[in-house]
């Protein structure tokens, strides 16, 4: 850390500390379950050891037949 004009210390750094936890906490309770949403949509995935069928984008309503 570098002293500025006054002699103090520059603490610009140290606010990104404490916005850590808030973007941790952020990412771990919505960006990753968007995600892993969007991942079950597009795939054939076992949900708890159970099958779940996906059509792709038939299951978002874009097709116009059901199989």
């Amino acid at each position: 850390m570098g002293k500025n004009k006054n002699g103090l210390k520059k603490y610009d750094n140290v606010g990104y500390f404490f916005v850590l936890p808030f973007v941790i906490v952020f990412c771990i309770f919505s960006v990753y379950p968007v995600l892993r949403t969007l991942y079950f949509s597009f795939t054939n995935a076992k949900i708890a050891g159970v099958g779940v069928t996906s059509w792709g984008k038939c299951n978002q309503g874009i097709c116009r037949s059901v199989r």
